[in-house]
């Protein structure tokens, strides 16, 4: 993973990878809140679940090995709410 950090937050873009060299995801971070997300399934697909822009919305899940989604959490504002 790479990210930037501000004051011990995440901060700006962020981005991860599978194990097989895949891009998982890249998101955006303003001092600590997720502002917005896009997914890809292990298989390079692009996730369809996941809608957060803004701060609000779905972000999906996956495993290293599926392309189905193994959660989906909810985020208000930057903030992910208990599901």
């Amino acid at each position: 993973m790479e990210a930037k950090y501000k004051a011990g937050k995440k901060d700006e873009l962020s981005t991860e990878w599978y194990k097989n060299a895949r891009k998982k995801s890249e998101e955006r971070f303003t001092m600590g809140k997720l502002v917005s997300s896009v997914i890809s399934k292990p298989n390079g697909d692009k996730c369809t679940v996941t809608n957060l822009k803004d701060g609000n919305g779905f972000l999906a899940l996956y495993d290293h090995h599926s392309c189905y989604a193994l959660s989906r959490l909810t985020y208000k504002d930057g903030k992910h709410l208990k599901d």
